[in-house]
Parts: structure tokens; sequence; C-alpha cells
């Protein structure tokens, strides 16, 4: 009769011993699993920061390129907005004087010295004031200067300058000459060109920037 008893009480043991074998291997994970997490949380990591810091450095390089976009586009258009207003103040026809191939602008084209542009405009004050403004390379850059309004000739000089745009190592100035087409500035251009007035002007710079020779230019039709 106690036979029964005694195999109930065995099988009860083996169940409880596999239950627990059970329990503890559903309790915790082993080595190897927890290794094979770590080097996947690791590898997880590392490639949202490599993602994060592409994000950054195509941020940084837009900003960047949008700054020095702006920078150009002020530069042309300072510099076509000097010419757009250029006259000599002495007549309402905007007709070149004596030795210029344009009214208001003039080129110092010396040997060994960088050229220098010259111009006369309306001043910003609009009240018929003009004012002396030169675009030239200095020190690695180009440099707007800028003289005092005056009603009358001569016009203060223009001494104050700023760098609108640096690295610029060439500026060059062509006239178009109707009839004749593009003319370099020199000391007998308006020999050279029969006396005829240009109806329009070329002015380009170029510069280095990240190691490339970038050219930029900027064509104005006065009349």
């Amino acid at each position: 009769m106690n036979r029964p008893v005694r195999a109930t009480t065995a099988m009860q043991r083996a169940a409880t011993r596999g239950a627990a074998r059970a329990r503890r291997r559903q309790g915790g994970f082993t080595l190897i699993e927890v290794l094979i997490a770590i080097t996947l949380m690791a590898l997880v990591s590392l490639l949202a920061y490599r993602g994060l810091s592409r994000v950054a450095d195509t941020r940084a390089w837009l900003e960047r390129d949008a700054a020095d976009n702006a920078v150009i586009v002020r530069t042309l258009g300072q510099l076509e907005r000097d010419l757009t207003l250029s006259n000599d103040g002495h007549n309402a026809d905007n007709v070149a004087q004596p030795g210029q191939l344009l009214s208001g602008v003039d080129v110092d084209v010396e040997p060994g010295k960088p050229l220098q542009l010259e111009i006369v405009r309306t001043a910003p004050a609009d009240d018929g004031s003009w004012q002396q403004v030169i675009w030239r390379i200095n020190n690695g850059g180009l440099w707007r200067y800028t003289g005092k309004a005056g009603l009358q000739y001569p016009l203060p000089p223009a001494q104050g300058g700023a760098e609108v745009m640096a690295n610029v190592v060439q500026l060059s100035v062509r006239f178009w000459i109707p009839g004749q087409g593009w003319v370099a500035p020199s000391a007998n251009a308006t020999g050279a060109t029969g006396g005829r007035s240009a109806s329009g002007i070329e002015v380009a710079f170029e510069r280095n920037y990240n190691g490339v020779r970038e050219r930029y230019t900027r064509v104005v039709v006065l009349r």
C-alpha cells in the first residue's frame, strides 16, 4: 500500500527540481548573451554618434557656405550700385569728360601697382551731393574706400576704407564701346576708341577660396 505513495512523492520531487531549474534559466542571462547585448548597444551608440556628427558637420558647412554667399552678393551688389549711381556731377547728361571712357568712372593703372577703380557717385543722403569711392586690392583683400560727401569740386578724398572680401588676388576692369566691343583701360584709351564713350563696364575679381581660384564678374549697362 506504501509503494504508490513513494512513487508519487518521487514524481513530485522530480517535478519540483525541474520547475526550479526552469526558474533559474528564466531568471537571468548567460555571459554570452550579456556580451552580445553590450556589443549591439555599443554599435547602435556608435552609429548614432556618427549620424549626429555628420548632421553637425553638414549644418556647419551650410552655415559657412551661406555666410560666404552673402559676402559675394553684398560685394557685387555694392559694386553695381556704385557704378549705377556714377556721374562726375558736372552735367546732367552723364557724358564722359575728356580723357574718360565713362562719366564718373576712372581707372588708375600704373606699372607695379594694383589697379584702382575710382568712382564719383551720388551720396547716400541723396541731397544733391557727390561722393568719391575707390575699389582696390589691399593686403590680400578687396577694399572699398569712401570719402565725405561734397557739393563742389574738389571732393574730399576717399580715405576711410573697409575690407569687403578676403583673399582677392586680382581686380580687372573693361569698358564696352558701342561698335567696337570691350576695351581695357589704358593711358590712351580714349584715343584708341576714337573719342567714343563707353555704354557699359565690366568689373571682375578673382580670389582663392579653399584652394580654388574663383572669378566673379559684374557687368553694368549704364546707357
